[in-house]
């Protein structure tokens, strides 16, 4: 089983990817719990936490939060929804943003030692790299 982080808006990619899509929210999206997926609210920031006005701040309280659980509990929990299918742990966040799945993701490594990166759609094209940028003819092209 492979864990992957993303968010809320590419479940139906996820679906399609064959990763079971797996909510980390503590307010899922009505239409994702509706749709039958699944919510993991113990790994979901507090109230409290939520509220908190700084990204340092967020880190340290949510970190300690996840140091209250045990990491190979959460795993095992984690493969029993996933049905030992890869999955993919969810947030609202885009890639880049500042989100908790990314702290956990973090805690998973550090304590399991295992990778839990970003999922990507591998079956469409991304376009990450620049735009390449027309050659200037010279006088003698």
């Amino acid at each position: 089983m492979k864990i992957y982080t993303s968010y809320f808006a590419v479940t139906k990619s996820l679906i399609k990817a064959n990763i079971k899509p797996i909510g980390i929210s503590l307010y899922p999206p009505q239409w994702y719990l509706m749709s039958g997926q699944t919510n993991m609210q113990i790994l979901a920031p507090t109230r409290e936490i939520l509220a908190l006005k700084s990204n340092s701040m967020y880190t340290q309280q949510f970190n300690i939060m996840l140091d209250s659980l045990d990491a190979d509990n959460i795993f095992r929990a984690i493969g029993d929804l996933a049905k030992d299918r890869d999955c993919a742990l969810l947030c609202f966040e885009r890639p880049g943003e500042f989100c908790h799945r990314r702290l956990v993701a973090k805690w998973l490594e550090s304590h399991l030692g295992i990778e839990v990166p970003e999922w990507r759609d591998t079956s469409k094209p991304h376009h990450l790299a620049a735009p390449s940028t027309p050659s200037t003819p010279t006088l003698f092209d």
